[in-house]
């Protein structure tokens, strides 16, 4: 089954830690940080995804 998280993290990565750092940072956005991608879109989900698909964002998982 095709699945299109797999394009933002890797096959071994959670998508429970994808929506946690895409949500985090899309408060940051509405707080007023910068965009870290040049785009047109204005929904704060949709550019922490562009975000991250980009790998202008990062996370670490701690174990």
């Amino acid at each position: 089954m095709y699945n299109p998280s797999t394009k933002v993290i890797g096959e071994n990565e959670s998508r429970y830690t994808l929506v946690m750092v895409v949500a985090k940072r899309a408060r940051q956005l509405v707080a007023g940080s910068p965009k870290k991608v040049e785009t047109d879109l204005t929904n704060p989900i949709s550019i922490a995804l562009e975000e991250m698909k980009e790998g202008k964002i990062s996370f670490e998982e701690s174990k």
